[in-house]
């Protein structure tokens, strides 16, 4: 808690204490039942003013001040908490995620079949037991249809099988449902409406499973299909077939569809081909020539001279000088 907070405290506490003092005062001021109403007044001042006992009992008065001072230890801290709910809302943890117990028979069973589950003559029995109502085919797991079978490889067959099954058991235990559902509703004047609710809400969960595994089965086949059957897959919805009984007849209508675009669409320029004779107009490419490295001297190949370093004109005139020089030095020595 904040300094402000117990600052806070402490002055209510004060005030309690303040309030109790002055109402120990009030108690003690009333006459005492016992006295005498002949007494004259100035026993009865000496008698106030000698004793001034409570009416009550002390250790009632003491009582009820220690519980209105702890009173005032709990409040502030409680309003605490007050505004903290008010700003974040209740505490999930404390929130109650369990309903009302069932019937301790029913419960034990229910964790048996839950654990192990069913053995195979019982399931094989109740299977057996529940037929497909005649009104609501779709209670039966719905079947591939024989398009999409011939591209399934094996193991995929034995995956799609296994939920089948599965969904087959759903669709009997919403059966069982439906017939004692169909019974209440028949006598619904007389069968509490809470009943009927919950059975309701059991069914709508049921088949809430049932359509799911239906989609997760098409999902996993999606990756036999092109993109435009795809699109087609995943918007057909489900009936006694997976995709759907007119799955076949939009995936011809489909391809008759691209068929018939892919008529219409408009070719490309078509290109001339290019003839073995030249036009004179024709001009030749100009290619680089490339730098002889060698040439033939008397039908030999050696490697060809590079042309010399070619001298800056400082180093020409330097050249030139020192030869004339050499000339006129030579000159004057012959004559």
């Amino acid at each position: 808690m904040t300094k402000r907070g117990k600052r806070k405290l402490e002055n209510f506490k004060q005030k309690i204490k303040h309030k109790m003092r002055k109402l120990e005062n009030m108690m003690n001021t009333f006459p005492s039942s016992d006295s005498d109403s002949s007494s004259s007044s100035s026993s009865s001042e000496s008698d106030t003013s000698g004793s001034r006992a409570p009416v009550g009992p002390p250790e009632t008065t003491q009582t009820v001040v220690q519980a209105m001072v702890h009173r005032a230890d709990d409040q502030p801290q409680d309003n605490q908490n007050d505004y903290l709910e008010t700003l974040l809302g209740t505490n999930p943890s404390n929130e109650n995620t369990e309903g009302p117990e069932i019937a301790a028979d029913l419960a034990l069973h229910w964790e048996s079949y839950l654990s192990t589950g069913l053995d195979r003559d019982s399931r094989k029995k109740l299977m057996d037991q529940w037929k497909i109502p005649s009104n609501c085919k779709y209670l039966k797991a719905p079947a591939l249809n024989q398009e999409v079978q011939a591209l399934l490889s094996s193991v995929d067959l034995k995956k799609d099988n296994f939920q089948q099954n599965i969904q087959d058991i759903v669709g009997k235990g919403i059966t069982a449902e439906s017939f004692a559902l169909t019974k209440l509703l028949s006598q619904r004047e007389t069968i509490d409406a809470t009943i009927t609710q919950a059975l309701v809400d059991s069914g709508k969960l049921l088949t809430d499973i049932f359509h799911t595994i239906s989609t997760h089965r098409k999902y996993q086949l999606l990756k036999y299909f092109n993109e435009s059957v795809q699109k087609i897959a995943t918007k057909q919805n489900v009936d006694t077939l997976l995709f759907g009984s007119d799955f076949g007849d939009k995936c011809k209508m489909a391809k008759s569809v691209e068929a018939a675009a892919h008529d219409l669409q408009k070719s490309g320029p078509s290109k001339e081909p290019q003839s073995a004779t030249r036009s004179l107009n024709y001009q030749r490419q100009n290619f680089k020539k490339r730098a002889k490295t060698e040439e033939k001297r008397g039908g030999e190949r050696f490697p060809r001279r590079t042309r010399p370093y070619k001298k800056s004109s400082r180093d020409n005139r330097k050249t030139a000088g020192s030869r004339s020089l050499y000339t006129y030095g030579h000159k004057t020595r012959r004559h």
